[in-house]
């Protein structure tokens, strides 16, 4: 059984690493969507 204290700095730990991961899928995913978006734009014009 963990004390209030440890408990606490896990679940803030917890969220840290979330937060990292998801802002790190969202920059993988923008760069993604740009280099199609390019791609598309380029076949487009010739």
């Amino acid at each position: 059984m963990l004390e209030p204290d440890q408990n606490r700095r896990r679940n803030q730990r917890n969220l840290a690493i979330g937060l990292a991961i998801g802002a790190f899928i969202l920059l993988i995913y923008l760069v993604t969507l740009l280099r199609v978006a390019g791609n598309i734009h380029a076949h487009a014009t010739g």
